[in-house]
């Protein structure tokens, strides 16, 4: 008998996803076959507000297919607040079923979550259905097609979305249009391109323009008839894309086509626009996949990182990718972590009035050239152990300031997936620094060993600076050159260069060496000031501390640092940036340079 299933009684485990948590349960049974759903909740911060959904139903011609395939879209869009959903339906290898039952099942799913959205906080006016392929047409279907109802559904819960998200569907199944085989004339009942009407969900529909199932016509008719319908219909092409272009192993159409649903939501009111950190430096670093693509393969031929070791913490430039970028890809080379704690300059501190306390924000996500980049979750874990003394939130500062812009899409070539925890390091004293450095180690040693994580393999951090900046020209009427601009004035400021790096940076570390460090870079009448102009004089020390004190509670032993190579912006050829639209944003010449430093640490 078929039957929707209590919630109460038939809910399996909690299982623990990061700070998300995942709960598989029936929804229906039918013919004695129990389908099944996973809802994934974002954490839970005490907040009463309902969190919007959104439901994914796989493809697969309504034959196969499973709840994996979305798994890394509900995984996204449960980082960006959401409710995520996966269900199972019967489909005809496993249930010998027909697509109208898989039909009848996508809507029992809908009502399911519409009727228990209070279990798990759901807004009922706000949740998404989505799908590709045949999951597209199940997710379109629920909006549009008013037959194909299970019985024992509650018929008083509506089974309609309030916005689609439909990736490649196949939505004519009419004679010409995919499935016609099997569903005949019936098709004029269940096609949702013969079914549209006023007052469907807004829609965005992700086509490629070489599907061999849904010609791009199709798409473009669906789009006019709903608009002509006074719907919103939003249809993205893509070049030489097909069918299935949007799953994960396409990465950049992933991204692409995850970035455009996300946005699609924040124009509904589903997703907070506020959460998204976008890109400040638009000129010195990547903000494009393609960018990126071609900085890395140009890069990799002049230099070698194949056969970098794996570190625990690295020390990375943050100039323009021209300058900096071979020593910052070196730098990164071995940075493998999926969770990278990133600490960066406070440049505009001082406009802020910003001084004795780490800078978090409050974005759930960060603009990156291969899509969104999520902040890990174990930022509020961060927050909640540590003193609150010893930190706050300023998103202005975090959106203003670029030293960790360098850093990221290194990281994000390498791993799409991956997660950060960017902190910001305005002025303070070395006493303080190291206060709140034994603070956040503390608070880290018992993030790592709660998960069970390995420092290095699992969590990293890296530590963005730029080395001295050097000249007597173009610094803002400053005289930055204490040696001269001479050739014996530059050689000498290399000579300090290498001094402080072999004497802070190299070897086995410990606390006095970046004491040391702040002898050297900071006036000790006034730690406000420079004495000599490394940029990173608080993030790096205060970085540097954290990632020692944390191998020194988990490890009982001491960091290793190698440097990896220094360079500055004049004592190397450049490499072609500007067909990329890319440049640089300051000069380099023996009166104006920067220099930079790359360390690795075991």
């Amino acid at each position: 008998m078929k039957k929707i299933l209590c919630l109460l009684l038939c809910a399996l485990p909690l299982v623990a996803m990061g700070q998300s948590v995942s709960e598989s349960l029936p929804y229906k049974t039918v013919d004695g076959i129990a389908l099944n759903m996973e809802i994934i909740t974002p954490p839970d911060r005490g907040n009463d507000q309902l969190r919007p959904a959104i439901l994914f139903f796989f493809g697969g011609g309504w034959n196969g297919g499973t709840i994996e395939q979305f798994r890394p879209h509900a995984e996204y869009f449960t980082g960006r607040g959401m409710v995520s959903i996966l269900a199972d339906y019967r489909v005809k290898s496993r249930h010998q079923s027909s697509p109208f039952d898989a039909l009848k099942d996508a809507k029992s799913a809908m009502r399911f979550v519409r009727q228990n959205a209070d279990r798990w906080s759901i807004n009922p006016s706000q949740i998404v259905a989505s799908g590709g392929s045949a999951g597209g047409h199940l997710a379109a279907a629920t909006a549009c097609i008013e037959q194909y109802n299970d019985p024992a559904d509650p018929m008083g819960v509506s089974c309609i979305p309030d916005a689609l998200v439909l990736f490649n569907p196949v939505i004519d199944n009419g004679s010409g249009g995919y499935g016609y085989e099997r569903v005949g004339d019936q098709y004029l009942d269940f096609s949702p391109l013969h079914n549209i009407r006023p007052d469907l969900p807004p829609t965005i529909f992700f086509l490629g323009t070489q599907d061999a199932l849904i010609p791009v016509e199709t798409g473009q008719y669906y789009q006019t008839a709903m608009q002509k319908s006074g719907n919103r219909c939003d249809l993205h092409l893509y070049e030489g894309a097909g069918h299935g272009f949007f799953n994960l192993r396409n990465q950049v159409w992933y991204s692409e086509t995850v970035k455009e649903s996300d946005c699609f939501l924040q124009s509904l009111g589903f997703i907070d626009r506020k959460t998204i950190r976008p890109v400040v430096d638009t000129i010195g670093f990547a903000q494009h996949d393609w960018q990126m693509d071609s900085i890395v393969s140009r890069l990799t031929k002049r230099i070698k990182v194949n056969d970098s070791p794996q570190w625990k913490a690295a020390i990375a430039p943050h100039d323009d990718y021209k300058y900096a970028g071979e020593i910052t890809m070196q730098a990164l080379a071995g940075v493998r972590a999926p969770t990278v704690i990133l600490f960066g300059v406070a440049h505009k501190a001082s406009t802020f009035g910003l001084e004795d306390r780490l800078i978090f924000g409050s974005h759930s996500h960060w603009q990156a050239p291969f899509g969104y980049m999520k902040v890990s979750p174990i930022r509020e874990d961060i927050m909640d152990i540590m003193d609150q003394n010893n930190w706050m939130i300023h998103d202005e500062m975090q959106e203003t300031e670029h030293s960790l812009e360098a850093i990221t899409p290194f990281l994000q070539h390498k791993n799409r997936r991956i997660e950060i925890i960017p902190i910001l390091v305005p002025y303070m004293d070395y006493k303080k620094m190291n206060r709140i450095a034994k603070d956040l180690a503390e608070a880290l040693t018992d993030i790592v060993e709660s998960k069970g994580w390995e420092f290095g393999k699992d969590l990293a951090i890296v530590i963005s600076n730029d080395a001295v900046h050097y000249g007597d020209q173009d610094w803002g009427g400053k005289n930055l050159a204490p040696f001269g601009s001479d050739l014996a004035g530059n050689q000498e400021a290399l000579k300090l260069e290498h001094e402080i790096i072999t004497s802070c940076l190299m070897g086995k570390m410990d606390h006095k060496k970046m004491k040391r460090f702040t002898e050297y870079t900071v006036q000790k009448a006034d730690h406000r000031a420079y004495k000599w102009t490394w940029c990173g004089r608080y993030a790096l020390p205060l970085g540097m501390l954290v990632a020692n004190r944390l191998q020194e509670n988990l490890y009982q032993t001491s960091l290793f640092g190698e440097v990896l190579g220094y360079a500055t912006s004049i004592d190397h050829s450049l490499f072609t940036v500007e067909d990329l639209g890319m440049g640089t944003t300051a000069p380099a010449n023996s009166h104006h340079w920067v220099g930079y430093v790359g360390v690795g640490y075991r």
